[in-house]
């Protein structure tokens, strides 16, 4: 795996809509998140990284850059720190590892811990939603 980025973590925030905001609120106990917009990364020393679905055509995947993947801001932000997916990352030396599958997809790890990020929402892979769980979804079948 190529190594896209490493960074001491200290806030995780996501970005969403109103409606990404009120699934988030309704579904709070849930092992995994489904965002709607965009994750802040911030670093030991404020630097930050953005991380998104982005449309390559065929399929959606997840990216990861220095800055926004939206022009306007977003309707709501929420300090995720804390959260029982992102709590154990924080403090801690990350590493950002894409995943060159069907998923296609990205790990984050520390020494401990990961989190596993896709394009995956009640079912289906390649949406314009970035899952986020400690492991890649299973697809459901019918």
């Amino acid at each position: 795996m190529d190594l896209i980025k490493s960074l001491i973590l200290t806030r995780v925030e996501y970005a969403l809509l109103g409606s990404g905001a009120a699934w988030l609120d309704d579904n709070s106990t849930l092992p995994f998140h489904e965002i709607d917009r965009e994750v802040r990364l911030i670093d030991h020393v404020g630097r930050n990284s953005f991380m998104s679905w982005v449309d390559y055509g065929d399929i959606n995947e997840v990216a990861v850059h220095d800055g926004s993947f939206f022009r306007s801001p977003p309707p709501v932000v929420r300090d995720m720190s804390r959260s029982t997916l992102w709590e154990d990352l924080i403090g801690q030396e990350v590493e950002l590892f894409p995943i060159r599958t069907l998923t296609k997809g990205l790990v984050i790890r520390s020494a401990s811990h990961q989190l596993c990020c896709c394009c995956y929402e009640q079912g289906s892979w390649g949406v314009d939603v970035l899952h986020i769980s400690r492991d890649f979804p299973t697809p459901i079948t019918t």
